[in-house]
């Protein structure tokens, strides 16, 4: 049988896997071509058989055989394609992510801070490491004890409703995550969007979130949402209020006069 042509086939599933092979085409003097493809295939190539195909091994390769090339080269795709299936699952869920860029001690029994160890140390009356400290660094984000400038000092909660989707396959396993405003299917029509609640509405509705790598998750619910939807509220808050007060600097002036406290001391226990 001659040797006709070669067939490149590629197929991929959306967990990532990927099978590829070369197949030689061969046709006979009677019009019936043949597809060679490798052994370990045979089981799902043969389940997927298109009508007028077989399959055979007269020599060293399996093969396809049929009077169609297309329905020889098809009956193969799908067999590779039934190996590759994929389960694909959607589910609500919230990422969100804390950072800050704060650095200060603190006092390992009291939980009393302080603007550096050096300090701590003086105030408890330390005035060596000998013993073990009784202060010791937080470094939470910075590190300002070689004394080089840091950045300034912040606090950043970041939350968002998103869709998970996971992609199941024999071998393999990927997750991607797509704005709620995307539907389960590309077709807008074929599926409704997502539906949230009053506080996943209210919690996507902050401009302009990004969540970096190191982000967490938790599954989506309402209190889930209000939670992390009030936690970004507080910090709006606190920077409305933080540059209300800033913007004079009559204030900062009566603040320091009146010996008066920017921000409430929180526990620390």
């Amino acid at each position: 049988m001659p040797k006709i042509n070669t067939y490149n086939f590629e197929i991929k599933n959306n967990a990532g896997d990927k099978i590829e092979f070369e197949s030689d085409l061969f046709v006979d003097q009677n019009g019936m071509f043949a597809v060679v493809f490798p052994d370990e295939y045979v089981l799902h190539i043969r389940a997927n058989l298109l009508k007028g195909c077989r399959v055979t091994k007269p020599r060293k390769y399996m093969r396809v055989e049929s009077k169609s090339l297309d329905d020889a080269i098809k009956s193969i795709d799908d067999g590779i394609k039934s190996l590759l299936e994929t389960e694909e699952s959607h589910e609500l869920i919230i990422r969100y992510k804390y950072e800050t860029q704060c650095h200060y001690a603190k006092h390992i029994e009291n939980g009393k801070l302080y603007s550096n160890c050096a300090q701590g140390m003086r105030d408890n009356g330390q005035h060596s490491d000998a013993g073990g400290r009784i202060v010791n660094w937080v470094d939470n984000g910075a590190d300002n004890r070689s004394g080089r400038p840091v950045e300034p000092y912040t606090i950043t909660i970041q939350a968002q409703v998103l869709r998970k989707t996971t992609y199941k396959s024999r071998n393999h396993e990927r997750v991607e995550y797509f704005h709620t405003s995307k539907p389960y299917n590309d077709e807008i029509s074929c599926e409704e969007k997502p539906h949230l609640g009053e506080f996943g509405e209210k919690l996507n509705g902050f401009n302009g979130t990004r969540l970096t790598l190191g982000s967490e998750e938790v599954s989506y619910s309402e209190d889930a949402a209000q939670f992390f939807h009030d936690a970004m509220m507080a910090i709006c808050g606190l920077s409305d209020r933080l540059t209300g007060f800033f913007s004079e600097k009559s204030n900062v002036m009566d603040a320091i006069e009146n010996k008066t406290n920017l921000l409430p001391v929180l526990p620390t226990k």
